[in-house]
């Protein structure tokens, strides 16, 4: 992700208390995240938003970096920044994804293979000279 000149401007301008931009213990956040999360499960009636955790995402982010790139552990151990592929295994789940957790689509030309293939689409499977691929979609917050 590109970071604009003006925006860089603007946060050196801002006063500075810490050497960190935004000067925020974990502790803090941490707190403000069991808030939030304790209002949204009253407020949608869900009590499983309760085991939501900082964890919980990274977990979930580890799973989904698995199914984008078929599994290459190396792969989402340098994405993850870990220094041991055993740290990422921990956060690699065996999940089974149905049909509605991917888009699909086909292609008969070459062309349209390459932009598939540019969109981040993965061939599963070919009949009759008709290419099938597939993605998984992306995450959806609560809506």
């Amino acid at each position: 992700m590109q970071v604009s000149a003006k925006l860089i401007s603007m946060l050196n301008a801002l006063p500075k208390t810490s050497k960190l931009v935004f000067p925020m213990k974990y502790h803090t956040a941490e707190q403000g995240f069991r808030k939030l999360r304790k209002r949204l499960a009253a407020r949608l009636q869900n009590p499983r938003l309760l085991n939501v955790s900082f964890r919980s995402f990274r977990h979930f982010g580890g799973t989904m970096l698995a199914e984008y790139t078929q599994g290459n552990v190396l792969t989402i151990q340098k994405m993850l920044r870990h220094k041991s592929v055993l740290n990422t295994m921990k956060y690699i789940h065996a999940v089974t994804f149905k049909d509605e957790d991917y888009e699909i689509a086909t292609a008969t030309t070459t062309d349209e293979v390459k932009q598939l293939g540019t969109a981040g689409f993965v061939k599963y499977d070919e009949m009759n000279g008709i290419h099938f691929y597939r993605k998984p979609k992306k995450f959806r917050s609560l809506q």
